[in-house]
């Protein structure tokens, strides 16, 4: 599960996530658990309501029976974490493929992986320049906020390249 002790989140690999299905009510729960708190404020802002969009979007597929799968599970986490960053279309599109393939479990163990350590690394190099007294607490959000805006720039410049790219493809 998730043990978010600001700088150590840990998200559910695919051998931890429930292999049988979940009511709505426990997907929440547990999606909830894997995803970090946006605003440091206790707020883990994942709805029954975006659970339906997104099954309507075809971002995730229907339960069945009103059960979610493992593999619905991991992509709603997926989800979570990048909604922020890319419109859902663009997840469905690009990233879900991913996570949905013959190797499931290795796609989405590898971007639980790159998550971690992206995270882990952004929070160490800002205490370590707050600590250092490089950057007061106002300074490091600041540049944490802009390094959030450019690194989303970057990711809607690729997914451009990518969208170009198979454009050519078809």
């Amino acid at each position: 599960m998730n043990d978010v002790a600001e700088n150590n989140i840990r998200l559910s690999r695919w051998e931890e996530i429930p292999d049988f299905g979940l009511y709505l009510d426990q997907v929440l729960t547990f999606v909830r658990k894997n995803l970090p708190d946006p605003n440091g404020q206790g707020e883990k802002l994942f709805t029954s309501a975006m659970v339906n969009n997104y099954v309507k979007m075809g971002a995730i597929s229907a339960p069945v029976k009103k059960k979610y799968s493992r593999e619905q599970l991991a992509l709603l986490i997926v989800i979570g974490l990048l909604k922020s960053v890319l419109p859902i279309s663009d997840i469905r599109d690009y990233i879900s493929a991913e996570i949905t393939d013959e190797n499931s479990a290795l796609s989405y163990n590898s971007f639980c992986d790159m998550y971690e350590t992206a995270h882990g690394r952004a929070f160490e190099e800002t205490e370590a320049k707050i600590a250092s007294g490089e950057n007061s607490l106002n300074h490091a959000l600041i540049r944490a906020a802009v390094l959030s805006c450019a690194q989303s720039s970057v990711a809607g410049t690729l997914l451009g390249r990518l969208k170009d790219k198979q454009k050519q493809i078809t």
